[in-house]
């Protein structure tokens, strides 16, 4: 007897975890479609506007404070510079140095704030200054936003209408119709004359698609200087784009993407690698790779009136350059001057 308890108590235990598989063939729970949140929304913005949300919702609108400047200006020099609540303010909100606010900051106009200042996170309704040296944690929102040297922003920065960083900075995912780093500069115009460089006809070529002019090509693959390119290619391997080249379609590779100077890409450039490319580029397309990118200095992405996304998982950029969409590296972003003896 004691035997069939024990072989019976083993076989429970050896079974136990099948029993969801089994119930599975059973019931059939998992044949259906996922189901969808409809309230949910894919928009970067979407913290900034949920906390509006809750704003009206909860009629915190209509109790905005305008006693927080002199509130803020008279803080106890015996205190340590540390806000422990929501700060609900009107219009014209300015934030000290050295302040820490824990809560989120509404302001119904715009917000400056001065010299290492932390906040967890803001939405100002007007324009935002952020003073040198200064973090924000979690999210920030405004219609224009101007950022000051060495700023640390993690989360999401979204400016509804222009972005302007005066110096170096660290960021994870930022987003406006224009973003300006560093000091306007001297555009360089088109290199050419340019070669037309007949992608149908490279060798170790397994797939191409003579109606879209899209080309796969087997191994490593280097496109000579003013090149002109007509089509799409997808590369097995490393793509080298040589200086002054103009690609009037999409890029891919399995490997690593090399861009040269002053070249142009009408469309995406992806790379299952990293992407780096040089100084005076114009990139109208997506620019995403799996591990790294690099933009040097005077590059310009995207347009006014097709804004582009740059994704990879580290980021890293050189003033001063004018991007109009989103950048976001999912571990960390950089942005840094243009070394002297260049890159």
């Amino acid at each position: 007897m004691m035997l069939l308890i024990f072989v019976i108590g083993v076989l429970s235990l050896m079974l136990l975890p099948l029993l969801p598989a089994m119930l599975e063939l059973v019931r059939k729970t998992d044949v259906t479609s996922l189901g969808i949140n409809r309230l949910h929304t894919g928009s970067s913005n979407v913290f900034a506007e949920n906390y509006r949300k809750y704003l009206e919702s909860h009629g915190l609108l209509n109790q905005l404070q305008n006693y927080w400047n002199s509130r803020l200006s008279a803080w106890s020099p015996l205190l340590e510079k540390k806000v422990e609540e929501e700060v609900l303010a009107t219009a014209g909100l300015a934030i000290p140095a050295d302040f820490s606010c824990l809560k989120e900051v509404y302001c119904a106009g715009d917000v400056e704030t001065r010299g290492s200042v932390i906040l967890r996170s803001i939405l100002a309704e007007g324009d935002l200054v952020l003073g040198e040296q200064n973090s924000v944690v979690r999210w920030a929102s405004a219609r224009n936003m101007l950022i000051g040297r060495n700023a640390t922003l993690f989360g999401r920065m979204v400016a509804q209408q222009e972005m302007c960083f005066t110096g170096p900075a660290s960021f994870q995912r930022i987003q406006a119709a224009t973003i300006r780093m560093g000091k306007p500069w001297q555009r360089v115009s088109a290199m050419g004359p340019y070669r037309v460089f007949d992608i149908l006809q490279l060798e170790h070529t397994i797939f191409f698609n003579d109606d879209i002019r899209r080309v796969v090509v087997e191994g490593n693959l280097s496109l000579p200087d003013h090149s002109f390119i007509s089509g799409h290619l997808v590369v097995h391997g490393t793509l080298k784009i040589g200086h002054g080249c103009y690609i009037q379609g999409s890029v891919k590779a399995s490997g690593n993407v090399h861009v040269g100077n002053a070249v142009t890409v009408e469309g995406s450039m992806v790379s299952d690698m990293s992407v780096s490319c040089l100084s005076d580029c114009v990139l109208l397309g997506p620019v995403v790779a799996e591990r790294f990118v690099y933009l040097g200095s005077r590059c310009v992405l995207g347009s006014t009136d097709s804004p582009i996304s740059v994704s990879s998982s580290s980021i890293r950029l050189k003033l001063p350059m004018l991007v109009h969409g989103t950048v976001w590296a999912r571990s960390r972003g950089a942005i840094r001057h243009e070394r002297a003896s260049g890159v």
